[in-house]
């Protein structure tokens, strides 16, 4: 009598766990279709924004939006076997971002990367342009150098010819001194009295 009490009561345990552990693993096959269904409309949504890239839905009002994003999801090869809620939500979810399609447009990106390209060349140009310059002006500070220094040596030389000259002259007789004679074509003026 006993045996047959605990294995009555064991019964019931099994039956009280069993509906509950059909009721887990039913939420847990729902959570991996929703998951699937996820990835099936990340991906329509992705080929119905590509396609309102492109510029392929025209302004219209909200239904024929939704109307021509639903025909052309159901038209794609890829995803025609998807369930049409998950092609409707994709439509919509496109439909609510066409405003950001239409702003990055692939003919406005790619208008905006010529427009980059464009101002990277002048850049560049601009950076050959003063590296140029750099160089001109650094050769000029050279050639200056160069100049001055070579009029140093000229002054240097003229000193020493005059010199030479001088020497020349007081031992031939002729002793004037150039300092004295500027001196002689100076004239002193009286000071004003106070």
């Amino acid at each position: 009598m006993w045996l047959q009490l605990g294995l009555t009561g064991l019964v019931v345990l099994l039956l009280l766990y069993m509906p509950a552990n059909l009721h887990i693993s039913r939420l847990e096959r729902s959570h991996r279709s929703f998951a699937i269904g996820m990835h099936d409309i990340s991906r329509a949504y992705a080929h119905a924004h590509a396609a309102d890239r492109k510029g392929v839905f025209g302004l219209s009002s909200e239904f024929e939006g939704m109307k021509a994003r639903m025909q052309h999801l159901r038209q794609h090869p890829d995803l025609r076997d998807l369930e049409p809620e998950l092609l409707q939500l994709a439509a919509q979810m496109s439909f609510e971002t066409r405003e950001l399609a239409q702003t990055y447009s692939d003919e406005k990106v790619n208008r905006a990367m010529d427009f980059l390209r464009h101002r990277q060349q002048e850049v560049q140009a601009l950076t050959d342009r003063l590296a140029a310059a750099r160089t001109t002006c650094d050769e000029l500070r050279r050639w200056l150098q160069d100049v001055e220094a070579e009029e140093r040596a000229a002054q240097t030389q003229i000193k020493r010819l005059e010199a030479d000259l001088r020497e020349i002259l007081r031992t031939l007789g002729y002793d004037f001194d150039l300092e004295d004679h500027r001196e002689q074509n100076v004239m002193q003026l009286p000071k004003p009295g106070k």
